[in-house]
């Protein structure tokens, strides 16, 4: 099992413009059974997988 952190180095209003080919790109890999958890932390400018 792996943890992986994700932090932006972009503003938010450059990465929001990416939001729904990353969702689309999510789902392949829970539709895939590869991917059990992911969530956006707090602040948003991060990421977790």
């Amino acid at each position: 099992m792996f943890i992986v952190f994700l932090s932006y180095k972009k503003e938010i209003k450059d990465v929001e413009k990416f939001i729904d080919a990353h969702i689309q790109f999510l789902d392949t890999w829970y539709k895939n059974k590869k991917f059990i958890f992911s969530g956006r932390k707090i602040p948003k400018m991060e990421e977790l997988f």
